[in-house]
């Protein structure tokens, strides 16, 4: 069984770790968008169109959640919602051309951060 002191030693730099990053981040941000929206954006343009369940499966969030980020990437442009032809209930989300600009530009800083953050 590992060592108590080294597990809590390890959540400490974990924690750390991710504060620092989650503070680079923010310096480097894209149209204002924050981790979640980015993860959003970069499900889409690896997946394509995707029903909005199935997104707020895949972000591990409820369909409740996800209609507010939503609700701001398409305020700014960088996803659409659109209704299936055969079955108007069914929600597509899909990103658009500007979202998938701002998500190259995001993966770019990405890098910077991490380069700067690890020393790389």
């Amino acid at each position: 069984m590992p060592d108590n002191a080294f597990i809590v030693e390890l959540s400490n730099y974990f924690r750390t770790i991710v504060a620092h990053l989650t503070k680079e981040w923010n310096k480097r941000m894209v149209d204002n968008l924050n981790f979640t929206q980015t993860k959003m954006l970069s499900l889409l343009d690896a997946n394509g169109p995707m029903k909005a369940s199935r997104l707020a499966e895949e972000l591990c969030m409820t369909s409740g959640a996800l209609t507010g980020i939503a609700d701001k990437l398409i305020a700014s442009d960088h996803i659409v919602r659109e209704r299936d032809e055969n079955d108007r209930r069914v929600v597509y989300v899909r990103i658009t051309e500007k979202g998938r600009r701002a998500l190259k530009e995001v993966r770019v800083r990405q890098k910077e951060t991490l380069s700067l953050v690890f020393k790389i």
